[in-house]
């Protein structure tokens, strides 16, 4: 049975084809270069996670700081692999072993950090401490990101008071470990071999998580990952923000506003916003 290809692996072959066609037009092999028909997808909500299930998620992970969970791959009955999956290391020795995880202390403070800063994954293995400035306006205490470009966006990231808190606790922690914590040095897992290397020790230990907990997918089935810790910090920002002014808040998260209100906005519904729904324009008295 041939898989099906969603509309973002079509989108994407094409723009190879218009590449290859393009190219051949610049070398004069070809006299124009035919129209390419759009590729239309369904938009989905991004997913994420509500107060109840973040509070699962970095509780759960500081419980389970030091246990190790092994990700196997089992058979049907017909005796066909499966889709693998995490299991605490000793409670399963069925399928293939293909590696094991350790939690550790930089999941917990990832957790925290991702839901109040606003950052993409990638963003967490660029971080290094230059990066990174302690700032307060209007007595509002907060970071300044001025991390490297993140698809074509290059304006600082201002985060939420609590992951200043997150910073210096991580940067205790590099210390203790003998770590370096210069200017160059990386927030997260500065020891590692590769920066990639750093964020894929994150993304496997945050997979042990969800499936322990068993919120891998969502309320639509959506699969959960690292990157649903972003979306997560957007939507808080949306849900529990007071006069939210929707161009900064796209701006400050280094998207767009058309991204925000596709992907974020949509997912509001009249419930979330009953107080501003029933609220009454005080009247002026003559």
């Amino acid at each position: 049975q041939q898989p099906v290809l969603t509309a973002s692996t079509i989108s994407g072959y094409m723009k190879i084809v218009k590449r290859v066609f393009t190219y051949a037009l610049q070398r004069q092999n070809i006299k124009y270069i035919p129209a390419f028909p759009s590729v239309k997808g369904e938009h989905n909500a991004r997913g994420y996670f509500n107060i109840r299930e973040y509070r699962r998620l970095w509780s759960r992970a500081r419980k389970l700081e030091g246990e190790r969970f092994e990700y196997r791959v089992l058979k049907d009955k017909n005796g066909t692999e499966q889709k693998g999956s995490y299991f605490a290391e000793g409670t399963c020795y069925e399928g293939r072993l293909i590696r094991k995880v350790t939690v550790t202390r930089e999941l917990v403070e990832l957790i925290v950090f991702m839901t109040n800063s606003f950052i993409r994954p990638t963003d967490i293995k660029n971080m290094q401490h230059k990066h990174i400035e302690e700032d307060e306006r209007d007595g509002y205490n907060y970071l300044r990101l001025t991390l490297p470009t993140s698809k074509k966006h290059d304006k600082p990231i201002v985060t939420q008071k609590v992951a200043i808190k997150v910073y210096k606790r991580l940067t205790s922690h590099n210390k203790e470990q003998g770590w370096g914590i210069g200017a160059d040095d990386y927030v997260f897992f500065p020891n590692a071999s590769t920066r990639d290397y750093a964020l894929k020790i994150l993304q496997m230990q945050f997979d042990a998580l969800l499936t322990n907990l068993g919120l891998a997918k969502g309320l639509r089935g959506e699969k959960r990952t690292i990157y649903s810790l972003r979306h997560t910090c957007i939507m808080y920002r949306l849900l529990y923000g007071e006069d939210i002014d929707v161009i900064s808040l796209a701006r400050n998260a280094r998207t767009s506003q058309e991204m925000i209100d596709r992907f974020y906005a949509s997912q509001l519904t009249g419930e979330d916003n009953v107080g501003m729904l029933q609220s009454r324009r005080k009247r002026i008295k003559h």
